[in-house]
């Protein structure tokens, strides 16, 4: 079935969309199970957290392009013209599907997913349905819903390098994506939501969860967890002060070199930018450096 709904209207909030669905299962870098649960209840607003914005805009824009890239590869197939929204009226939740495109060849029919990617680290060899979790579940909760069996996913990379992958139906995984949607849209009607967690999108949501101060009101907490506030505030300090000295430390030593190297190892960039130059970490860990001196958790002078 194909339907129309508007994103953020009141109808939208309580559907399980593809793009939430990686939130529910704790997959999506941009939002948490819990801040979606405030969400979709209409705790907070729906721009209370919303960190995929820009990624997803410049997705949109580059759309067009990619649609083009697929259609080269894929000449005796038909490309729609947008999107298709479809839903599952045999799901025990409501759902809506939002597909790129959708490829047709005779009676065969395919769901086309167009991509952007500043970073190939998630991604596998070209061709295979090695893709990153969050596109994965997305690709399949849209063929569960579209009842189409396979997804091509089209990606350009930022170095302007596309890529094809494909992605077929996996009934046991589609099983396991109800599941959680059942009990996650389930719970929207209750008191329990899902727990606290320490990404960006929950405690955006819960800075926005209640607004109202009252001044006469004191709020009493179990001393572990102010221990730990506490604690967590003072270990951010020592850790922001520890990188400024690390900072100027590796900028005097790389003088106007723009890479950075140690034990053969490539761990950071110099780039201009309006207030001179910016030093960019890369994806290097101590433990890549030959002999490291290395204790995870909290930085001391004695690692």
């Amino acid at each position: 079935m194909t339907v129309a709904v508007e994103p953020g209207s009141p109808e939208w909030l309580r559907v399980v969309s593809a793009s939430k669905v990686a939130a529910i299962l704790g997959v999506s870098p941009w939002m948490s199970p819990r801040a979606l649960w405030h969400l979709m209840r209409g705790d907070v607003a729906h721009d209370a957290v919303d960190g995929s914005k820009p990624h997803l805009e410049l997705g949109h824009d580059l759309e067009p392009a990619i649609a083009l890239m697929w259609q080269r590869r894929n000449p005796r197939w038909r490309l729609s013209r947008g999107e298709r929204q479809f839903v599952n009226d045999g799901l025990p939740f409501p759902n809506l599907a939002t597909l790129d495109r959708v490829a047709s060849r005779g009676v065969w029919r395919r769901n086309v997913q167009l991509k952007s990617a500043r970073e190939d680290e998630h991604w596998g060899e070209v061709g295979t349905d090695q893709i990153p979790a969050p596109y994965l579940v997305q690709v399949i909760f849209e063929m569960l819903v579209s009842g189409l069996r396979r997804t091509d996913v089209m990606v350009l990379f930022s170095w302007f390098e596309p890529r094809l992958y494909r992605v077929d139906f996996d009934e046991p995984l589609a099983e396991a994506i109800v599941e959680a949607c059942t009990l996650f849209h389930a719970s929207l009607d209750g008191d329990e939501p899902p727990d606290l967690d320490d990404t960006a999108a929950t405690l955006a949501v819960m800075k926005k969860l209640h607004p109202d101060i009252d001044a006469d009101e004191i709020a009493r907490v179990p001393q572990d967890m102010a221990i730990e506030f506490l604690r967590a505030g003072h270990y951010l300090e020592l850790a922001e002060a520890r990188d400024n000295l690390a900072r100027s430390r590796v900028l005097e030593a790389a003088g106007t070199a723009k890479y950075i190297e140690s034990g053969g190892v490539r761990i950071a960039r110099r780039q201009r930018n309006g207030r001179g130059v910016s030093l960019y970490r890369l994806k290097a860990v101590p433990a890549d450096i030959a002999n490291p001196t290395w204790k995870e958790g909290v930085p001391s002078d004695e690692h």
